[in-house]
């Protein structure tokens, strides 16, 4: 069975070939070789006119795609290709021009005779053409009710018996549609129906084994992980947040300007380059990620309700495609400050990786967030408080080895605590002396645990929240139809 929702739901950067390939390799068989499955594919998008946008992105209401009908019939194109034996479309014909909506009645008029497929569909106000592409019709009336239910050529003969005949130069369509807008009319007509001999339904019979079944977890991760390392890249990646990264690398190597190289009498400038690098880059992928479940959540509802792939493969390919990616604009960030400040080359790499580790935490922290919330309102003051606390755990602001020992453990859960630890470590010892180090955090109350301990405490974050995100996805009961 396959079911044509009124509302359109694509990924909108993805182009319409994008957005059709992963249904055609996770929906048709599993048997099928990839190569059936895109010339599949193809034959679709050239039935339904979609050859020469096959390329264009869906695009929104403000970024150019698609346009209204070109949607619609890609959406028509995204469930055909299963070959259904029910195929449930609502409204599918609105936005298309009359010679298109006929091209595409007559589409599914030979899906229903060739593959022995039964199309059901609602439509409003069809014209001559259209009507004459339906076997059977049914006209509902408003609370439900039925008007007529039967063969497209015994309508006219059941409204002229009832009284109510097509009256000359009109069409069936607007004569049945006239009669049901008028509330005396339409109560005539349904009693008319209700008295008349009914259709005998065909007698009951077994419900039939489903013969699809979702494919191996190994090949839903192998069709999933494209599609979100796509979706992510050109989100994440524009050539704005390149420009504000660059930007911002300027800026901070501008106010600490050759700070490295006059230490130590700018230790506390030192120190708060290290915080300001930490703290940038715990805030930014913490509010990259926050819209990412909420924007997908129509997409995913529906993949979710068609069972076309299982949630862990759906989660672990958004993982896999955003790590790498969100590395990409640290890289240029560090390649700019490093020289500005001053700060010694030979801790640039594993200052870089640490800070990666800091990026994947907040990263995972940011998906637990959305999707718990599944509301980017909601999610951004959520974030404020979870990061606020954070900091404020970490070290910098409060030395948290003062505190009762019932608010002292919070540092632990910081990843600002690990993070500082280390960054400080690597910064102040390695270039400069121990002593130093030991002199510029004295009055903070940052991690002492070593390099291992602190990367290994940074990595467990990074599965618990992902694992977390995961859980909460299974578990959200927003991933449901109304």
């Amino acid at each position: 069975m396959a079911y044509v929702m009124q509302k359109d739901i694509f990924y909108d950067e993805l182009k319409v070939r994008e957005n059709l390939l992963t249904t055609a390799l996770l929906r048709l068989p599993y048997s099928w070789s990839k190569a059936d499955k895109i010339e599949r594919l193809e034959q679709v998008l050239k039935d339904l006119g979609l050859q020469d946008v096959s390329d264009s992105k869906i695009g929104t209401a403000l970024s150019r795609g698609l346009s209204g009908g070109e949607v619609k019939r890609t959406s028509i194109a995204n469930e055909s290709l299963l070959m259904p034996r029910i195929f449930l479309l609502d409204e599918p014909l609105t936005g298309l021009d009359s010679s298109r909506a006929v091209d595409v009645m007559h589409i599914l008029r030979s899906m229903a005779r060739n593959h022995r497929t039964t199309v059901m569909l609602t439509i409003h106000q069809p014209s001559s053409a259209l009507y004459e592409c339906f076997d059977k019709l049914m006209l509902m009336a408003p609370g439900g009710r039925l008007a007529y239910f039967g063969d497209v050529a015994t309508a006219t003969t059941h409204f002229a018996r009832i009284g109510r005949p097509v009256p000359t130069l009109w069409t069936p369509t607007d004569h049945y549609i006239e009669l049901l807008v008028v509330g005396d009319t339409c109560s005539e007509v349904c009693e008319a129906w209700a008295k008349a001999d009914q259709p005998l339904a065909p007698a009951p019979s077994s419900r039939p084994p489903c013969t699809l079944s979702m494919p191996p977890f190994l090949y839903q991760l192998r069709v999933l992980w494209p599609r979100s390392f796509k979706r992510t890249q050109r989100t994440y990646l524009t050539p704005m947040n390149y420009k504000v990264h660059a930007a911002l690398g300027l800026v901070f190597g501008f106010v600490y300007f050759q700070v490295g190289q006059r230490m130590p009498d700018r230790l506390a400038d030192y120190v708060g380059t290290i915080f300001f690098i930490v703290a940038h880059w715990s805030w930014t992928p913490l509010f990259q990620g926050l819209g990412n479940f909420p924007r997908e959540k129509e997409i995913l509802t529906k993949e979710k309700a068609s069972r076309v792939y299982d949630l862990s493969a759906y989660a672990l390919g958004q993982f896999l495609a955003e790590s790498p990616l969100l590395l990409v604009l640290p890289l240029v960030f560090f390649s700019i400050l490093w020289p500005l400040a001053g700060l010694h080359v030979s801790v640039l790499v594993p200052t870089f990786l640490v800070v990666s580790l800091n990026i994947q935490v907040c990263a995972g922290m940011s998906m637990l967030i959305s999707a718990i919330c599944m509301d980017q309102d909601m999610a951004i003051p959520v974030a404020v408080v979870v990061m606020a606390l954070q900091m404020c755990c970490g070290g910098y602001f409060a030395d948290m080895r003062t505190l009762p020992w019932w608010l002292s453990w919070l540092r632990f859960t910081s990843v600002y605590f690990y993070t500082f630890g280390s960054c400080c470590r690597l910064l102040l010892t390695v270039p400069f002396s121990q002593a130093l180090h030991d002199k510029a955090i004295e009055k903070y109350s940052f991690s002492d645990f070593g390099y291992i301990r602190e990367a290994m405490a940074l990595v467990l974050q990074v599965c618990l929240y992902r694992m977390m995100a995961y859980l909460a996805l299974k578990w959200n009961k927003k991933l449901t139809f109304s």
